[in-house]
């Protein structure tokens, strides 16, 4: 039985030529020197001098945990033409779990570690090739928690490594994520990440495209919990990113004739209200100031109207100028009334309910 090998993401579709199945003991070299243990953090020069000559590293490993290793100098030869060689990962148990190749220059591999214990990485040069390398053992960016409105700053400095964040949330609450900053590369080229979340049960429910520019997105949680959001740069990229966590306006209750004054600071960010009626009844919102800017340019936004059993029952277009909209109710009890900017339209509006 052939189990299946944990290869690098980047390297997953790609066949193992060397033909060695994920199991079997490492295999034997004439010449094995010990190079101790990888420190993550820690950057480490292997060189190899003479032909068929290999060397072999540990480091202790979690099940679970993520880890890369980022090739930041890389120069091979077999006599004057150029040449590759290979690290060789090996579970606690011995069995083959995968490789990163090394060519002329900077490379990275990175690995999710199945099993807990002693994991072994052997540098392993092609044929009589000889050379040097230079690389780091990293793991992802330390867990951390978001709380609204508490902006994070975040630093991916190593290829393949990920941060992650955790947040709680409830069955049908609306979250927004605002990246205010983020700039990516992949050496000289641009680059670019993935925000990804996973609701408590760990089920995949979204992302958000990170590039040069200032973005956002909102979700509306379908689970009460624990929630998780990794982010994961694209292949070899590296960068940093600035985002906050964001909840909606606290809902209000509309009284006949009082003002309500409501301020949209976020991007995807809500508002909701909410006011008591009877079937029959003829309502009026009485818009006396609105605008809405989506960066440099004019947004819109609009109030959207529910009746007490959830059923949409109209909207109101909010712009630049005073406005207004009256319904006759259908329903007595709690209606709903939500503002919802278009876009990434930011802003403020004030709202009269005015009733006969």
């Amino acid at each position: 039985m052939r189990l299946a090998l944990v290869l690098p993401r980047f390297l997953a579709a790609t066949v193992l030529a060397m033909g060695i199945s994920a199991g079997l003991a490492t295999p034997a070299h004439a010449s094995t020197t010990d190079g101790g243990t990888l420190t993550p953090g820690t950057p480490v020069t292997a060189q190899i001098t003479a032909p068929d000559q290999h060397i072999e590293y540990k480091f202790t490993g979690v099940a679970g945990r993520h880890v890369t290793f980022d090739v930041t100098a890389s120069a091979w030869a077999d006599g004057t033409a150029p040449s590759t060689a290979y690290f060789h990962l090996y579970n606690p148990a011995g069995g083959y779990s995968g490789y990163v190749y090394l060519g002329q220059g900077p490379n990275y591999g990175d690995f999710t570690l199945p099993t807990s214990g002693t994991w072994r990485l052997v540098l392993d040069p092609t044929g009589s090739a000889t050379g040097h390398v230079t690389f780091g053992l990293y793991t992802d960016v330390a867990d951390r928690g978001l709380s609204p409105s508490v902006p994070v700053n975040t630093t991916i400095s190593h290829r393949g490594q990920n941060a992650g964040y955790y947040l709680t949330g409830t069955t049908g609450q609306h979250v927004i994520f605002e990246v205010t900053s983020s700039a990516w590369s992949n050496g000289s080229t641009p680059g670019n990440a993935y925000f990804h979340l996973y609701n408590p049960a760990g089920v995949y429910s979204g992302y958000i495209y990170l590039a040069q520019s200032a973005t956002y997105a909102d979700f509306t949680l379908t689970a009460s919990g624990t929630w998780r959001l990794v982010l994961d740069p694209t292949g070899p990229a590296t960068g940093h990113i600035t985002f906050g966590l964001y909840t909606d306006v606290p809902d209000r209750g509309l009284s006949p004739n009082v003002p309500v004054n409501t301020t949209i600071s976020h991007p995807g960010q809500n508002a909701g209200y909410y006011f008591t009626g009877t079937t029959g009844q003829h309502v009026t919102f009485d818009i006396t100031s609105s605008t809405w800017s989506s960066g440099t340019t004019p947004g819109v936004a609009y109030f959207h109207l529910y009746s007490p059993a959830g059923v949409y029952s109209g909207y109101i277009y909010l712009a630049q100028s005073p406005t207004y909209a009256d319904f006759t109710l259908t329903a007595s009890g709690t209606w709903r009334l939500t503002l919802d900017p278009t876009g990434a339209a930011t802003g403020h509006v004030t709202v009269t309910l005015l009733k006969p």
